[in-house]
């Protein structure tokens, strides 16, 4: 941050722990570094090209074209919420920005349990019949990790990214994992999925409450 010069004029003591200019433009190189970081956190995980063909509502045959290099092949999951959010999802695609921080951060959760998936469905809010979506997803390269193991990083992550005594493990997580090449979690022993992206759900059908 730069001194004004009139309060430098004033003060020579500021000035001189000011420094110089190479000193003051290392800051700033820094700064314009730590902010290109920042940038490439928040990115899309999927390229326009990796997501060419990406639509709200597939077949399941295009679904399944769509994923077809996926880490998962032809494994579907699932997602539920209230009947008004998965129409929207169906017809607007999955937006990860307007979705909720979970456990492991924002991102799109999901599961490979169907009946899981259903029981999420039922303690959504009273938007219309609960309700949940069936996809295929496109994923490359997930941080797959036990519920102990994700919760040592994140411990962790607590103990050095706390700020001014509030906790940032939720947005912190998916960041840190995005900037090491990851694109999605797996929670193995708790069959949970987290996308980083919308694009990367190829949603083929709507299911409704079987519970």
């Amino acid at each position: 941050i730069d001194v004004p010069d009139e309060i430098l004029n004033k003060h020579e003591k500021v000035r001189d722990k000011k420094g110089n200019a190479e000193k003051i433009a290392a800051n700033r190189k820094a700064f314009n570094e730590a902010e290109d970081i920042l940038a490439k956190a928040d990115a899309p995980v999927m390229s326009d090209k990796e997501a060419k063909g990406y639509k709200p509502m597939m077949s399941e045959k295009e679904a399944a074209d769509y994923a077809r290099d996926s880490v998962f092949g032809d494994t579907s999951m699932f997602h539920g919420a209230s009947g008004a959010s998965i129409d929207r999802k169906t017809t607007n695609g999955v937006n990860v920005a307007r979705a909720s921080r979970g456990a492991y951060g924002q991102g799109f959760y999901m599961t490979p349990v169907e009946k899981e998936a259903d029981n999420y469905g039922l303690m959504a809010d009273r938007d219309g019949e609960p309700a949940y979506l069936e996809a295929k997803v496109k994923v490359k390269k997930p941080f797959v990790t036990t519920e102990r193991e994700l919760q040592a990083l994140q411990d962790n992550l607590d103990d050095n990214l706390t700020i001014s005594g509030t906790k940032v493990l939720n947005e912190w997580t998916p960041k840190l994992l995005r900037l090491n090449g990851y694109d999605s979690i797996y929670v193995k022993d708790l069959g949970y999925f987290v996308a980083f992206d919308g694009r990367q759900v190829a949603t083929f059908k709507k299911h409704k409450s079987k519970l």
